[in-house]
């Protein structure tokens, strides 16, 4: 074995094991330091592979997905290109850019010829369409996924009326805040905000209609006519934004749910094989 060889094989088993034992940027290092030496793609793909493991490990994100574009790059094999795109997918998932994602899921599971490689693209195009909060999607691959008949059953449950979500209107709670202010924040769950918008906007109203009762129309138009026109639409807007925060924390709360259940049943099914 000549030098360089051993020194090429030395600094990859030397990255090897600092990716073992955590030491990220160690192993990014010496991964890089083996790709100087080394230009055969069959390994160039493994360690770029790794180098994106390593920086997904370290919460790198786009290092990583540099990374495994790069390992995909070096690869003429489809079922290790599809093995990385799974990769890329499961990345994106957890930068929340769950539409991102999907396109790599479906990629794999639509061009795929490795039967196991589409059944992960489909688990994981599950947990897309989930915090997405597209329940019919979610729930027809979930179902798909889980074959077994009890656990096929417990997962359709999970996604019964009485699990999912009841979602605001943000243009109904707007009209609703239009005739009454602070209505529409009431409704989409902020009493506070609500009870605070009321009281506002009627005492300025209030002041408003006084002065021109007390003939003192100056004062209603320079004071108080601007306050109530700006606190009030600004109540219309609150009342919109609380509407759809109040949805996103409802749709949120029940995608976590769904996705603790389909953790637990996805433990219980690997260790059954």
């Amino acid at each position: 074995m000549s030098a360089s060889v051993y020194a090429q094989d030395f600094a990859l088993t030397l990255a090897d094991g600092l990716l073992k034992t955590g030491n990220l940027e160690e192993a990014i290092t010496e991964y890089k330091r083996f790709l100087c030496f080394n230009h055969d793609e069959g390994k160039e793909c493994q360690v770029y592979f790794k180098i994106g493991m390593a920086y997904r490990n370290d919460g790198q994100f786009q290092n990583a997905i540099n990374a495994f574009d790069k390992a995909m790059s070096k690869s003429s094999i489809d079922s290790t290109r599809d093995a990385i795109r799974v990769n890329i997918g499961i990345v994106l998932i957890v930068e929340e850019k769950y539409s991102a994602a999907e396109f790599e899921f479906l990629r794999v599971r639509m061009f795929s010829k490795n039967s196991s490689l589409i059944k992960k693209a489909n688990f994981y195009l599950g947990i897309c369409y989930l915090y997405k909060y597209e329940w019919d999607k979610a729930k027809r691959v979930f179902s798909k996924y889980f074959t077994i008949q009890p656990v096929n059953e417990e997962v359709l449950s999970l996604f019964s009326a009485d699990n999912l979500p009841g979602n605001k209107s943000p243009k109904l709670a707007k009209w609703f805040s239009t005739f009454i202010p602070g209505s529409g924040q009431i409704y989409g769950g902020n009493l506070l905000n609500g009870l605070n918008a009321t009281g506002i906007n009627f005492s300025l109203g209030y002041l408003l209609v006084d002065s021109i009762l007390d003939h003192r129309c100056a004062d209603a138009l320079i004071g108080y006519s601007s306050l109530f026109e700006r606190y009030y639409r600004g109540n219309r807007l609150n009342a919109e934004r609380i509407s759809r925060e109040f949805n996103e924390n409802s749709n949120r709360h029940s995608a976590a749910i769904i996705f603790n259940h389909i953790s637990d049943l996805l433990l219980k099914k690997k260790s059954k094989l």
